[in-house]
């Protein structure tokens, strides 16, 4: 008696906060800046609508995504590149 316990604080990183909240929400919102050809930086926001995701499954979910996305974009830049090639005299 008389003694204050100090309780334990734990900190919680704005990711974590954000991943618990979309996690919860069941949107994720996951922006994506990736470098094209032209060096211009594109914006990508993906959704994920399922619910009650575990913080593991959200992340493995958008690197999903992430994954998806690079491959696309690397498509499409292949095919530019050909075109260009079959345009080139």
């Amino acid at each position: 008696p008389g003694r204050r316990r100090e309780r334990k604080k734990v900190t919680v990183s704005p990711l974590d906060k954000r991943l618990s909240a979309a996690a919860q929400t069941g949107l994720a919102i996951l922006v994506l800046t990736t470098a094209s050809a032209a060096g211009a930086l594109e914006a990508v926001a993906v959704t994920i609508p399922r619910r009650n995701l575990s913080k593991d499954e959200l992340l493995n979910e958008l690197k999903t995504r992430q994954a998806q996305m690079a491959l696309q974009q690397a498509k499409a830049e292949m095919e530019r590149a050909r075109a260009e090639f079959d345009e080139t005299p």
